[in-house]
């Protein structure tokens, strides 16, 4: 049995690390607004069945964005210890600001826990002998967001956050969004056509479908 593996801890946060974070930030609330853009556009569009999965993908993803924005907080955005005293003002001024809406976002208690057994662990709960949501009755346990406006509330209060970020740290926003304009916006380059990705993916299937093929008239032979 291998030794446990001892986790790195957080490196004190330099001026680089939090031009990161507030950037992560920014970039978690333009995906935010994206998400509320998509629920509330395709409401009245689209049938029950597409609406229900529309909406899970969204939470599911909205659920682990909202554990990464909250980390950038605590572990790279606030423990920042600026030499400049304008800066730990902005930073102070910050985190009075938006104390109401974390209050709000952290009523859903569970939002970490959902996001380490089910999105990060195989639906899995380590504390529980690693058994089943689903079949230990558990997934409707977490208070979490789940109806449609609950997510439509997270996101909003998300996109909030960010935006006043954006505002109160215009600097090191621009700051990071040099570093990454200078990297270029060059696509990968695609390494075959979608014919030949389907085609491909087609030998792959009717190979399958033979195996099962094969299995059906194996387990045939064993009934006779």
């Amino acid at each position: 049995m291998k030794p446990k593996t001892k986790r790195k801890k957080t490196p004190e946060i330099d001026k680089d690390r939090f031009v990161e974070s507030v950037y992560h930030i920014v970039f978690y609330g333009n995906t935010a607004r994206s998400f509320n853009s998509v629920l509330l556009s395709v409401a009245d569009k689209i049938n029950e069945n597409e609406r229900m999965v529309i909406r899970y993908s969204i939470q599911w993803n909205v659920m682990l964005m909202t554990n990464s924005l909250m980390d950038e907080f605590e572990k790279y955005f606030l423990p920042y210890k600026s030499s400049s005293k304008e800066t730990k003002n902005r930073i102070d001024s910050f985190e009075y600001i938006i104390e109401p809406i974390l209050a709000q976002i952290k009523k859903w208690c569970d939002l970490r826990k959902f996001r380490n057994n089910v999105l990060a662990h195989n639906f899995r709960v380590d504390a529980d002998g690693f058994k089943s949501v689903h079949l230990n009755n558990k997934l409707k346990s977490y208070n979490i967001p789940e109806s449609t406006m609950d997510l439509i509330t997270l996101l909003k209060l998300l996109d909030s956050i960010t935006r006043i970020v954006e505002e109160m740290f215009k600097e090191e926003y621009n700051e990071a969004l040099a570093i990454v304009d200078s990297f270029g916006n060059t696509p990968k380059r695609i390494m075959q056509s979608i014919e030949e990705e389907a085609k491909n993916t087609n030998l792959i299937l009717l190979e399958t479908n033979k195996r099962i093929a094969e299995y059906n008239i194996k387990l045939k032979g064993e009934a006779n």
